[in-house]
């Protein structure tokens, strides 16, 4: 869990850490030609997200404040993980914000999550404007990722994780979507804080979709925009962009739109390589890495980020 780490460990005063065993996630590790591959599991978190991370920190902060009552606008991902979570702490109230355009099944296991609580949802044309006014109308919390440092610091345990593959001697690249790109940065400030040098990050890759793809837009990419089966990539202010962009151009990294196309190679790629089923979401990553190699871009070790549904 990421409560495992005295760095993280150490930021909060109350010894009620809120935990679901998220985090320590499988790693498959393979290979396509001379590249070693590491496939980080996030699918495999408590709630089947790597938000999980984030959300044991932050749940785990609104229990130490007395906090009983906030709102989140969400694409699905985040409601989940918050609602599972939040059962750890009683009375706690949710109002749950979410595009009339969400996933069928997350809604449904929202719907789920609600149900027999006080817990409230609301489905509307702009969930994020909704939050807003919700937490104005109920003088409560907004979860907002995009913007929380709290959440990102349950995000530094999975730079934690992955430290022992960044080696100085070899090129080395993260593949890792990006939404908010929240956890892209708390991924980064972990592994900041355990490796020595700031020489040794490996190249970041930023993977985003052709639905939505504000960070690959700022670096003047031409992408032919259509619709995306990786439906969880839905934020398209980029609050965090001067942080990834600053990441990528330090690590001579990059930032990829994924078409649906690709999403099918990489889906086909995966089940020759390893025989098992993946997301579109965390196909996102493969998918990127798949583009760059037929590029030529040489790496001797990549980490693909499954990051969950």
């Amino acid at each position: 869990m990421i409560w495992d780490f005295k760095e993280i460990k150490n930021l909060v005063l109350t010894s009620n850490l809120i935990s679901l065993n998220e985090g320590n996630t499988q790693e498959v590790k393979f290979n396509n030609g001379t590249t070693e591959i590491i496939l980080k599991r996030e699918d495999l978190n408590p709630t089947g997200s790597w938000k999980d991370r984030g959300t044991a920190f932050k749940v785990t902060e609104l229990l130490e404040k007395n906090i009983k009552e906030a709102v989140i606008a969400t694409s699905g991902n985040a409601a989940i993980s918050f609602l599972t979570y939040l059962k750890q702490i009683p009375d706690f109230k949710l109002h749950v914000a979410v595009s009339k355009n969400v996933n069928e099944y997350k809604l449904q296991k929202i719907k789920e999550l609600i149900n027999g609580t006080n817990n409230i949802l609301y489905i509307s044309e702009n969930s994020r404007k909704e939050s807003v006014e919700i937490a104005a109308k109920f003088n409560c919390v907004n979860l907002r990722s995009s913007i929380d440092e709290s959440i990102v610091k349950g995000y530094w345990s999975l730079g934690f994780e992955l430290k022992k593959y960044i080696l100085p001697d070899r090129q080395i690249g993260i593949f890792a979507p990006v939404s908010s790109g929240t956890a892209f940065v708390g991924l980064v400030q972990g592994l900041h804080l355990k490796l020595d040098h700031d020489w040794q990050l490996p190249r970041m890759y930023a993977v985003q979709t052709t639905a939505t793809y504000p960070i690959v837009s700022l670096l003047n990419i031409d992408v032919h925009e259509q619709e995306s089966k990786a439906d969880a990539i839905i934020d398209k202010t980029a609050l965090r962009a001067p942080q990834i962009l600053k990441v990528i151009k330090e690590t001579n990294g990059g930032a990829v739109a994924v078409t649906d196309q690709e999403l099918d190679e990489a889906k086909q790629f995966i089940k020759n390589k390893i025989n098992i089923e993946l997301s579109y979401t965390s196909l996102l990553s493969v998918a990127a890495y798949l583009r760059l190699s037929k590029q030529n871009v040489k790496l001797d070790r990549v980490i693909l980020i499954a990051s969950g549904t």
